[in-house]
């Protein structure tokens, strides 16, 4: 149904403005509903412009021009290039490489080459360094690929902040082009009381290192950036039945991502020395329960070993493995694990895995 907009405008009444979940114009500063044809004063610039964001931060309203210059999360490039040539080549090598990644080398899929209903509705990745980790993430960005989305779901984890949930309603740079976010499903989830913490995703890398994959895959794709800091089952299961009922009402245009490290060991981290070898067994075998956990989706069990161990990331993991159950997508596969130290020796260890989340089939 259409809404009377309070604009003086004679010829705005009842324009509606459409998107995911329908229509959109909520003054933060009168509560009054307006049209999107209506001009409105920028708090910045101070000009009436037309097109504009609500800060619901500041309850100011800007426009676009303002906004995008105010409010753009600018990436921290702390396990990538931050050069746009370099970085486009590191993440081919990730994919081509045969021994780690996944061995595929081929371009990119054409538009005409895309299929509506992908092979991977959900994936739990790492967020380490790509000339490690990167290789294992690859094996899930493989089977995105061929998929056609427009946009991204990704929980995040909070290593700084132990906010429960952090949404990020602004642009991401990145060195391969800005990602600008599905405002909609943002504003449905803090219409459910989810809180926008712009601060805690400015210093947070592990949404930040999916989105070289995501962007070279699919230009153009829109994010949902959810962080996820340390959170009970009770708390992971609402967080993870309100992502999965908007994901379910956007069907085939959404993907979900999770992002989550394995153990972490090694004087980097405040383990003792070890050999090479030593530690990566030692990682191994701590991680093993931990994997088990991901593979049968036990997130009350993850979350219970997740205290226990180095995990970063167990929240995070959590509220995916609950999404998944509650979407239906219960079959899981490991796609791949290793050990940083298998692929570059070190005297300290992260564990990586990547894990994909599929529909049962009879």
């Amino acid at each position: 149904c259409l809404q009377h907009c309070s604009s003086s405008n004679p010829f705005a009444n009842q324009v509606p403005q459409v998107g995911f979940f329908g229509m959109r114009g909520l003054d933060l500063e009168t509560s009054a509903w307006r049209c999107v044809g209506d001009a409105r004063r920028c708090a910045d610039c101070h000009l009436q412009a037309q097109s504009g964001r609500d800060d619901v931060v500041s309850c100011q309203w800007y426009c676009t021009d303002c906004w995008n210059r105010r409010h753009t999360r600018h990436p921290l490039c702390l396990y990538y290039s931050g050069e746009a040539r370099a970085l486009r080549a590191q993440v081919a090598v990730c994919f081509a490489n045969s021994v780690f990644g996944p061995g595929d080398p081929r371009p990119l899929a054409t538009s005409a080459e895309l299929s509506e209903s992908g092979l991977c509705p959900a994936l739990l990745l790492p967020h380490g360094a790509f000339a490690n980790s990167g290789f294992v993430a690859a094996h899930g960005f493989q089977l995105l690929r061929n998929r056609r989305f427009s946009v991204a779901v990704v929980v995040g984890n909070n290593h700084r902040a132990q906010h429960k949930v952090a949404l990020s309603d602004v642009t991401w740079e990145t060195p391969l082009g800005p990602v600008e976010p599905e405002m909609e499903f943002v504003d449905e989830l803090r219409s459910r009381g989810y809180p926008v913490n712009r601060q805690v995703h400015a210093q947070e890398h592990s949404i930040e290192n999916q989105l070289p994959f995501l962007v070279s895959i699919r230009p153009g794709v829109r994010l949902v950036p959810i962080g996820v800091g340390a959170v009970d089952l009770a708390a992971a299961s609402r967080i993870a039945g309100d992502i999965a009922a908007l994901v379910a009402k956007c069907g085939d245009e959404v993907v979900l991502l999770g992002t989550t490290d394995f153990s972490h060991e090694g004087p980097a981290y405040g383990g003792v020395h070890m050999t090479v070898e030593g530690v990566t067994a030692l990682t191994r075998t701590k991680d093993a329960p931990l994997l088990h956990a991901v593979k049968c989706m036990d997130a009350a069990r993850l979350l219970e070993l997740g205290k226990r161990s180095s995990m970063c990331g167990a929240g995070a993991a959590a509220v995916l493995l609950l999404a998944c159950q509650t979407l239906g997508w219960t079959t899981s596969r490991l796609l791949k694990y290793n050990v940083n130290t298998e692929i570059s020796p070190d005297y300290s260890t992260t564990g990586f895995a990547a894990f994909s989340f599929t529909a049962t089939t009879l």
